[in-house]
């Protein structure tokens, strides 16, 4: 089974590598057996948590701090990064104070077509929910 997420988390620090400590002495063998052990498991979990197309890439690095630096380097690059900011302006539409229907419809699609110009399409359905999830009261 699955260690809770909690228990890796360490593996992703490198102050926690175990290691000599001048006052408590060498470093316990099974300390870094177990260490290593939690690290493996975090590296798996990342490396075949990603999506297929950057998976070769993370999957190459030998430790999990390596392979998250990888996967937040590929997934805040151009269309990703792209993507979550005009999804966050759909999401800010709905709470910003409401204008004219005319601006809103205009601003929402803008969002719409921006979407669209960097891979992400929203089906009409959607379109139409998040439209009129959005829509002034008045």
């Amino acid at each position: 089974p699955i260690p809770p997420s909690f228990y890796l988390l360490d593996t992703i620090d490198p102050e926690a590598v175990p290691n000599r400590d001048e006052e408590a002495g060498p470093v316990n063998p099974l300390a870094v057996e177990m260490y290593r052990k939690r690290q493996d498991r975090a590296a798996y979990i990342i490396g075949f948590s990603c999506s297929p197309s950057i998976q070769a890439k993370v999957i190459k690095k030998h430790s999990p701090i390596n392979m998250l630096e990888v996967a937040k380097e590929e997934c805040l690059s151009g269309s990703y990064a792209n993507t979550a900011r005009f999804l966050k302006q759909l999401i800010d539409l709905g709470s910003e104070p409401k204008e004219d229907m005319r601006e809103h419809i205009g601003k929402i699609d803008t969002i719409f077509s921006n979407l669209n110009a960097v891979g992400y399409p929203l089906t009409e359905k959607a379109k139409v929910v998040h439209l009129l999830a959005t829509l002034p009261s008045s």
